[in-house]
């Protein structure tokens, strides 16, 4: 890109992490680009997703903290973000399997999803804009790169794949639905006071817990956070690998997200009395349901399959 005139326009289709990281490379890159995501199509400048805006915890190694250095936000990542030293890994009659020390190998960081999507918010400009997109509302967008950051049922891809098949050079393997063997509830409390209730993530060492059922098919996970938050994850594992219900629920949930809050409460019912390894009482996971809002809790599938498109 010899001169200004050479950078192409980018339209970016989706504004989760991936959608907001790409735009802000493009930010430090000067180059052009418009982020479109459902429900505010007709205000790229002002992008949400729910996908990225719920949801439980990340923990970041070296690999993003490279690339957040030459975006030159790991300073502020890191206000954000909670070391980690020790990751304390037991079973349900509160038995230790083992304990991982990170001290002697890279730093870690635990941070939740939504603060970490609210930083690359922040990087992101309002932008005005051989592709054009047509959005439900009539608005148009032309640019010259377009990008499916629209997640595991992308919208860009099908359509792309639609046009490949009916020239008959769709690979049969792409066209099969997403398999995924687990499915996973996720949610983050309200702010906690950890020296009344949970001293363990008092812990300089940072610690994070997790828990391996012998009588039950789950497997969780808590994290704590720099803002007194504890971000948990529960793990169902399936016998068998399924590959329909994930479209019928993103059919369901009808807003092209597979981070929905169907189904949500039936499996916090179903996992309410499963215990857990901290605390200054006997304690559950219904005890952190209890402390988590609402809308901060869902249920996704964790899909997983290579294309080769």
């Amino acid at each position: 890109m010899s001169t200004e005139a050479d950078k192409p326009t980018v339209l970016i289709v989706g504004a989760g992490l991936g959608g907001l990281m790409l735009g802000a490379l493009l930010e430090k890159a000067d180059i052009s680009y418009v982020i479109l995501s459902a429900p505010h199509m007709s205000s790229p400048s002002t992008p949400d997703s729910c996908s990225s805006r719920v949801g439980s915890t990340i923990m970041v190694g070296p690999n993003l903290m490279a690339l957040f250095e030459q975006m030159n936000i790991d300073e502020e990542f890191k206000a954000i973000g909670k070391p980690t030293l020790d990751c304390i890994i037991g079973k349900d009659d509160m038995d230790v399997v083992c304990k991982v020390d990170f001290r002697h190998t890279v730093e870690y960081y635990i941070v939740g999803r939504p603060a970490l999507y609210e930083l690359l918010l922040r990087q992101i400009s309002p932008h005005k804009s051989g592709v054009e997109i047509s959005t439900t509302d009539k608005s148009t967008y032309d640019g010259d790169i377009l990008v499916g950051a629209d997640g595991a049922y992308s919208a860009v891809r099908q359509r792309m794949y639609e046009t490949l098949k009916a020239t008959g050079s769709l690979p049969k393997s792409d066209q099969e639905h997403l398999p995924f063997k687990s499915t996973c509830l996720v949610g983050q409390t309200k702010p906690l006071d950890f020296a009344a209730d949970f001293p363990e993530f008092l812990d300089e060492s940072g610690p994070f817990y997790c828990t391996l059922s012998k009588t039950s098919p789950y497997t969780w996970t808590v994290f704590p956070t720099i803002n007194g938050n504890l971000c948990w994850v529960v793990m169902h594992h399936l016998d068998k690998a399924s590959s329909k219900a994930p479209e019928e629920h993103r059919i369901r949930e009808s807003e092209n997200s597979q981070w929905g809050s169907h189904a949500a409460q039936a499996m916090c019912d179903e996992t309410r009395h499963l215990i857990l390894r901290f605390g200054t009482k006997k304690a559950i996971l219904g005890d952190l349901y209890d402390l988590t809002p609402q809308d901060r809790i869902s249920k996704v599938m964790l899909e997983e399959k290579a294309f080769q498109t």
